[in-house]
């Protein structure tokens, strides 16, 4: 019966009582000047009402006894309920991955084992003392400001280990009511290795974007919303994009700037083009390289390598208006070119910069033909200029052999040409072995970094399940419910192993009560929670 209507219960009682003790005068008197005109009428009427009295008065005594008697019973069984979980809270506490203290006023008052494994102290040495003893010189504002608030909000600090060596922690602190006071609750966990995990995945973050700005191309990705993600200082320089535009926080901003440049938009959207030349509203021509970014096998958005061809478009042009002007242009040009017959394969003309770059002579190189120089076979290389000359394919990729044995990864630009009567290819070739060597170096590096964001995941996906395990043994309420909550989490944080887990008390040197966590082959595996025992974490024996 609850207390509450005890206490109800005795008030009515104590009125009933007052009542009957009211109505015994009452009918005493009545009986006794009304009533009873003689002697023994009023003995005799005095003895009813008097007996009638103590009757009521007895019971109502003993109903009372009764229900106190209850009521001591039901505060006995709130005692036992109070300490019984206090004792699961402090095997649950015990169970945990993260330390937990209880501190009032910033003295210690409690601790589970993890703080001890955590800093190397001892229970005993560390109960009385400042938190702030645990805390480095760093770190101690931070923690001072947090120590007694009751946010639900983590933060990270420098903590110290009893032989002085610090290390990373998070922190979240909340006001409880403990033993009849308010107390703050702050959980700790040690952070070390996921802060080592991002110091490694800035490094490489920071190669990554060192490999970007050493291209010569300007690069830009795009997520799936159009919004910009990256770019290297040679893309601002060919779009000319002011610094508030890309530090806007509209990501769609510098986008929205790049087509407002280009004379057909819609050009640079159409992704399913991987090589395309546009035109700018100020007359530049740029080249486009475009290709899906994958994340994880994932296409997450759009990589853009963009190179102002202005110059090369504007000496095309020139070409095809006079074929003296292209014989200027064809010789003293920089940049390696070829007439070719796309019939033969013969090289039918060659300029200096092409002589300078194969490391032929002009004679020499005159009389080879494009099979020579290719290292694709001869039927591919057919088939490739046969393209060619239909103007169905103006860009090509391909790997030239120099006369030195060297192997040189080019670009050729090859369009059709009318020149002395015969039909004949003009190719225009690009040394890229060093952007594609670039372009590699940052494939590996894209890739090992993919890797970090992997292993990344995968220690805060163990994370969060050594948190959720945390969460659930708290709330278990008996020892079997604790058992298959670590089993369940076991199964997942070890998949593909087999064993049983269980817990060795200080003293008994064998398993108790054990969870089957999995079977291999009719052989079993018990995996020992050494952290009563204070041994290696994790031990691995035959069962």
């Amino acid at each position: 019966m609850p207390v509450p209507k005890i206490h109800k219960q005795i008030r009515t009682y104590l009125i009933l009582w007052l009542l009957v003790t009211l109505l015994y005068f009452c009918g005493t008197w009545f009986l006794h000047h009304s009533v009873a005109h003689t002697y023994w009428q009023r003995v005799f009427a005095a003895l009813v009402t008097t007996c009638t009295y103590a009757l009521i008065t007895v019971m109502l005594g003993l109903r009372l006894l009764r229900d106190a008697e209850k009521a001591q019973q039901y505060l006995q069984s709130i005692i036992d309920a109070r300490r019984e979980g206090e004792e699961r809270f402090r095997c649950l506490a015990d169970a945990t991955f993260e330390g937990i203290i209880i501190h009032e006023s910033g003295s210690i008052l409690e601790i589970n084992r993890a703080v001890t494994r955590m800093f190397g102290y001892e229970a005993q040495e560390l109960v009385g003392r400042p938190v702030l003893d645990l805390i480095a010189q760093e770190s101690l504002a931070t923690v001072r400001h947090n120590l007694t608030g009751d946010s639900a909000k983590s933060y990270e600090a420098l903590a110290v280990k009893k032989d002085g060596t610090p290390f990373d922690v998070e922190l979240i602190a909340r006001r409880l009511p403990y033993q009849g006071r308010s107390v703050h609750v702050a959980a700790i966990r040690d952070i070390t290795e996921r802060k080592r995990a991002e110091a490694e995945l800035e490094r490489w973050l920071s190669l990554l974007r060192a490999t970007l700005e050493s291209t010569a191309d300007g690069i830009l990705v795009i997520d799936r919303e159009g919004r910009v993600v990256i770019y290297n200082r040679k893309f601002v320089e060919l779009w000319r994009i002011p610094d508030f535009v890309l530090h806007a926080e509209d990501g769609k901003r510098a986008l929205a700037f790049m087509l407002e440049q280009i004379k057909d938009p819609e050009l640079l959207l159409t992704l399913e083009q991987r090589t395309f030349v546009f035109e700018l509203k100020d007359g530049r021509i740029f080249e486009c390289y475009s290709q899906p970014q994958w994340i994880a096998g994932k296409a997450g958005g759009r990589v853009y390598g963009f190179r102002d061809i202005t110059e090369l478009k504007q000496a095309e042009a020139a070409l095809r208006e006079s074929e003296k002007r292209y014989r200027q242009m064809f010789e003293n040009n920089q940049a390696v070119k070829l007439l070719i017959d796309p019939e033969t394969g013969a090289i039918v003309d060659a300029n200096h910069a092409a002589a300078l770059f194969y490391g032929y002579s002009l004679e020499r190189l005159k009389q080879m033909k494009i099979f020579e120089i290719n290292t694709l076979s001869r039927e591919e290389v057919e088939a490739e200029l046969a393209r060619a000359a239909a103007e169905q394919r103006v860009y090509f990729q391909f790997r030239h052999r120099l006369a030195s044995g060297e192997i040189r990864e080019v670009e050729v630009h090859s369009s059709p040409i009318d020149f002395q009567g015969r039909r004949l290819l003009f190719s225009i070739i690009h040394d890229m072995t060093e952007r594609k060597r670039a372009e590699e170096a940052l494939q590996r590096a894209n890739e090992q970094l993919m890797g970090w964001v992997t292993e990344l995941e995968r220690r805060n996906y163990e994370s969060s399940l050594m948190s959720e395990m945390g969460d659930l043994l708290q709330t278990s309420l008996s020892v079997e419910e604790a058992y298959g909550i670590i089993a369940q989490f076991a199964e997942r944080l070890f998949p593909g192993e087999a064993g049983a887990l269980c817990i060795l008390t200080p003293l008994a040197k064998s398993c108790g009560d054990c969870c089957c966590v999995g079977r291999s082959s009719g052989e079993e595996s018990c995996l020992c929670s050494s952290r009563v025992l204070g041994v290696a974490p994790w031990a691995r024996s035959p069962h």
